[in-house]
């Protein structure tokens, strides 16, 4: 054991090199990074468990009755429902850039300010439905938006890029997703077994106090070696530079946010091929992200459903999405070669897509709440591409990590324009538009995607 692992070594043994203890230091990043998946489920486990009660909210306060919102309280519920989501998403964007800022340095940090703000947000949602305050609402969804899924993919892939090589950074990736999916399923499941709103919003902040405290464990663990001293002043220069160019730029803050965000977009000039795959994204993304705020608002109006049954629904949903990612998983595990991986992760995305696809427009053709838990059930099986899609475009380049933010923007701005798009479509056409809408950026999102086929583009970038 080293001085710098045991400070109460005598200073009389002989302590080991530079090179030793680096290569100790390096192995413990590694170790921590492996273990960073279960933060994955915890922080899914919670946030999914609070999903259906912070879209039944408002019908908590719109509604006179919760459970059966009449024609107008309803159309209020899908307008109000899609404004709220818009208003987080707008905030997502506009943290990407400081968070990726902060990534570079800490990218631990990144992961505990998103833990602290989900719950956050999630605690003002008992607030909103104790107070029946719309303020309080859209407070919770500003911060809900500075934590959302994809900031907390975004939050691990910057963490799995620090990986030894690519092929533990698409195993980690993908165990991610798979734990991900896995407390998807399992939150909404617990939450379903609380007894009334208040419980189920306490299993959720329980889950994501609980993930804060792990990372916290494994930032400790990863520190417990002394940082290289020039590298903590070259750090300290850094911020000093950032900090002095803040205070003569501060009327031009905005101006720079946004040119940080766009200066991500270089990477595709540098790569072309990461394009094709960043655009699919962006139009899954497009159709998929309110798909389950939709269903839901649709089930309530059509079936009676609440927060509870809304939950069931859930489950269901992760359930089947986990269940087929682990599949995928265990394939992958016997799949060598980079190329082949490319390959899987390419397919893989293609058949979810093809399937959301199908299935969508079924949901307006049930009559029984069984038969919309049978359709969901396929439509399911679509619900984890993006995962796949990031993990294929990511391969392709020498360093992950330079294309994590550019991805992050493009998933970002799709999950902005889902409820614009499928929310209007929803509050404004009664029937079944949304579910075509989204039908056709499904397909969109595969024609995009094919085109790498066409590109050669299956051998990573050197």
């Amino acid at each position: 054991m080293s001085a710098e692992q045991d400070p109460l070594l005598p200073q009389g043994h002989d302590s080991p090199g530079p090179a030793v203890a680096s290569e100790s230091s390096r192995q413990d990043d590694q170790s921590c990074i492996r273990r960073m998946p279960l933060v994955a489920f915890l922080a899914t486990f919670g946030m999914n468990a609070a999903a259906a009660s912070s879209v039944f909210v408002f019908a908590r306060i719109l509604c006179k009755d919760s459970s059966s919102c009449n024609g107008d309280e309803q159309n209020a519920f899908a307008r109000s429902l899609a404004i709220a989501t818009v208003i987080a998403n707008v905030c997502a964007i506009l943290v990407i850039q400081p968070l990726h800022a902060v990534s570079k340095k800490t990218p631990n940090t990144v992961l505990m300010l998103w833990l602290v703000c989900r719950s956050t947000s999630i605690a003002l949602l008992w607030l909103a439905a104790s107070f029946k305050s719309m303020s309080i609402v859209l407070l919770s969804k500003v911060l809900e938006g500075t934590a959302t899924d994809n900031i907390l993919q975004f939050a691990l892939s910057t963490i799995y890029a620090r990986a030894k090589d690519q092929k533990q950074f698409s195993t980690l990736m993908s165990e991610s997703m798979a734990f991900s999916l896995l407390g998807s399923s399992l939150g909404p499941l617990t939450a379903g077994l609380g007894r009334d709103f208040s419980s189920r919003i306490l299993i959720a902040i329980c889950a994501l106090v609980l993930a804060a405290l792990y990372v916290g464990y494994l930032t400790i663990v990863g520190r417990s070696h002394a940082p290289n001293k020039n590298n903590s002043q070259s750090l300290r220069d850094q911020i000093s530079v950032t900090t002095e160019g803040h205070a003569r730029e501060g009327a031009t803050l905005l101006r720079d946010l946004f040119q940080g965000m766009f200066s991500h977009f270089s990477i595709f000039a540098e790569k072309p091929r990461f394009l094709s795959p960043s655009l699919s994204l962006l139009l899954y993304t497009n159709g998929q992200a309110y798909i389950l705020p939709a269903l839901m608002v649709y089930a309530s109006g059509r079936y009676g459903f609440t927060d509870r049954q809304s939950s069931w629904l859930l489950s269901l949903v992760t359930a089947v999405s986990a269940t087929s990612t682990f599949f995928v998983r265990l394939v992958q595990q016997r799949i060598k070669g980079d190329i082949a991986h490319l390959r899987l992760n390419m397919m893989v995305a293609v058949m979810q897509m093809s399937a959301l696809a199908i299935s969508l427009p079924l949901i307006m053709e049930t009559n029984y709440s069984w038969q919309l838990y049978l359709v969901t059930t396929a439509m399911s099986l679509g619900f984890s591409a993006s995962g796949f899609i990031k993990t294929y475009a990511l391969c392709q380049l020498q360093h992950p990590n330079d294309g994590t933010a550019a991805l992050a923007i493009f998933e970002t701005v799709g999950s902005l324009l889902s409820p614009l798009t499928l929310g209007a479509a929803q509050s404004h056409w009664h029937g079944g538009s949304w579910t075509f809408l989204s039908t056709g950026m499904m397909i969109a999102s595969i024609a995009v995607l094919l085109v790498t086929m066409t590109r050669r583009v299956f051998i990573p970038a050197s």
